[in-house]
């Protein structure tokens, strides 16, 4: 571990001076040799000393809020209308640029150079897990290295850029999540970040609305390995059917991760119970099996796990800090999130999906061991194109095979998830379509009884998670058992 600095060191790391050379821009007031504390782009957050950098949004102008920010304590404004320079009166910085959104990624481009020699940085993309893959990556090198991580799912062309300009002189790793909706995204995200090590956890049907077709989803994600230098490892999923593909575009060696292919890091006697997961972990190329365990539910989090140990192997890490970086990781919220209301189980997976992860979510839901029945309430997944209602009854198709006892369709694409799971039965007794949360919480108040498990999952922009929030203090149906007849 590297000494410690005290806060007022760690802090004021970069000048004025450095950030006009790192941003091509102007110094309009101030002096080159006053430092800045920390960045920021939301007034609300803006600490002591902080340099506010004015972004033009689609619906907010980062201006307007410039003489709060000050208010607030900023030592300066990146701005790029001068308008507003002329009405600061007090002994603080304005720096001009011609776009503050290009200066934000082009200071965070050059901070990140001056940390290269200190701090390898770890970049994660993916169709599904790759949030999870980023938090748990953080758990274990956290054990060992003073680590930064993207925060939530922080992953585009603003996220990124501030999750680098946390690095500071303590920083020892770092592991930064990608995201993409168009072509060319995630390259832009790799050369302002430059990572050291790169993972695709997988392939899969999410944003086809805007890619058309899974090729075109594996074309973007491969932006980060065509983005990497020559000889920086990459792992990758041996049991994706793009892995042969992938591994082809590789610039470096490749470090697999899988169950069922043959991998170096692999996962067998998976056992999940008492809202946790434990399975062996076979970290081949550390000659090493051992149990580890998760303290939360959900069979699929195995994949994101061994992707994760896979990572943290090419740090220095070893098995029984990957155990123990397991053991204390958590779940970032609405992923596979448990809870318990009048004696129902709730499992809140609402942040996002697409038919694998909604599919990989039902799979691991019904290996729970419950008294009562399975209830699914199915959002619609959204972003996908003219495949949208394909993908809904695949969904619907994938549930016939399964123990599910009710589900719940919201929104206008789901209830092709009851046709192709209940085909003519248009009776209702085992299922239920409804156009709000309001609906749904509702039916769920009839359905629902102690003893009973409810899925909820769907699209970010359903809002599913004020289901949860509508189920709490209702007084759900008695089971029979506690009816009093």
């Amino acid at each position: 571990m590297k000494p410690q600095m005290n806060a007022d060191e760690r802090r004021h790391y970069l000048s004025v001076r450095e950030v006009v050379e790192a941003v091509n821009g102007k110094l309009v007031k101030g002096r080159g040799d006053d430092r800045f504390a920390g960045i920021a782009i939301d007034s609300r957050a803006v600490c002591d000393d902080d340099l506010f950098i004015a972004i033009v949004g689609r619906r907010l102008d980062g201006h307007v809020f410039v003489p709060e920010a000050l208010a607030r304590g900023a030592a300066g404004a990146l701005v790029t209308r001068l308008e507003f320079a002329d009405c600061i009166d007090r002994d603080v910085a304005v720096i001009f640029a011609d776009d503050t959104t290009k200066a934000l990624q082009n200071l965070a481009k050059w901070h990140r150079r001056r940390a290269m020699s200190r701090c390898p940085i770890i970049a994660v993309t993916g169709s599904n897990g790759k949030t999870t893959t980023k938090d748990l990556t953080w758990s274990i090198l956290s054990t060992k290295y003073e680590t930064v991580r993207s925060e939530g799912s922080k992953n585009n062309h603003i996220g990124l850029p501030l999750t680098l300009l946390r690095l500071d002189q303590n920083t020892e790793a770092a592991v930064v999540e990608l995201g993409t909706s168009a072509f060319g995204e995630i390259g832009d995200l790799v050369s302002i970040c430059s990572p050291d090590i790169g993972c695709i956890t997988n392939i899969g049907p999410a944003h086809l609305e805007f890619f058309g077709n899974i090729a075109n989803v594996a074309q973007a994600k491969a932006e980060l390995l065509e983005g990497m230098r020559d000889g920086a490892p990459v792992v990758l999923n041996a049991d994706d059917e793009w892995f042969e593909w992938l591994r082809g575009r590789a610039k470096g060696p490749v470090v697999t991760f899988g169950v069922y292919r043959p991998a170096d890091f692999m996962a067998e006697d998976v056992r999940v119970e008492n809202g946790s997961v434990t399975f062996r972990l076979i970290a081949n190329p550390l000659g090493s099996r051992r149990y580890v365990r998760m303290p939360f539910a959900g069979a699929h989090n195995v994949y994101n796990a061994l992707a994760a140990a896979a990572i943290a192997s090419q740090v220095g890490i070893g098995t029984s800090e990957i155990k123990e970086g397991l053991a204390k990781a958590t779940l970032p919220a609405m992923r596979y999130e448990i809870s318990t209301i009048s004696g129902v189980t709730v499992i809140n997976d609402a942040y996002n999906a697409n038919p694998v992860s909604t599919m990989s979510a039902l799979s691991s839901f019904c290996e729970m061991s419950i008294s009562g029945k399975r209830i699914f309430v199915c959002g619609d997944m959204l972003e996908l194109g003219d495949y949208g209602r394909q993908a809904h009854r695949q969904v619907g198709q994938f549930i016939r095979s399964q123990p599910i006892d009710y589900v719940i369709a919201l929104g206008s694409l789901s209830p092709e998830v009851v046709k192709a799971a209940f085909g003519d039965d248009l009776r209702g007794e085992r299922w239920a379509c409804c156009g709000s949360v309001e609906e749904v919480v509702s039916v769920l108040k009839e359905v629902a009884a102690p003893g009973d498990a409810v899925l909820i999952k769907g699209s970010r922009a359903n809002g599913m998670e004020r289901i949860v929030d509508g189920l709490k203090g209702l007084a759900l149906m008695p089971s029979l058992e506690d009816a009093k007849i």
